[in-house]
């Protein structure tokens, strides 16, 4: 088995990364006290989403 990723691997990967870093602030308070997701987080989760999106389909074009 190789070590290596594929594209489309690597946008998964990329697409969590960026989904972890928008809702950071829910993983570092208490369950009860964890803030309200606000319109921003909801454009960074929407920007991460399209990029993935967009990211798969030109690497499948190019398979």
């Amino acid at each position: 088995m190789t070590d290596s990723l594929t594209a489309n691997q690597e946008a998964y990967q990329t697409l969590m990364n960026d989904i972890n870093h928008a809702f950071m602030c829910l993983e570092e308070t208490p369950f009860d006290d964890a803030p309200n997701i606000c319109d921003g987080d909801m454009k960074l989760l929407d920007a991460a989403v399209k990029r993935f999106k967009t990211t798969v389909w030109e690497n499948q074009l190019l398979d």
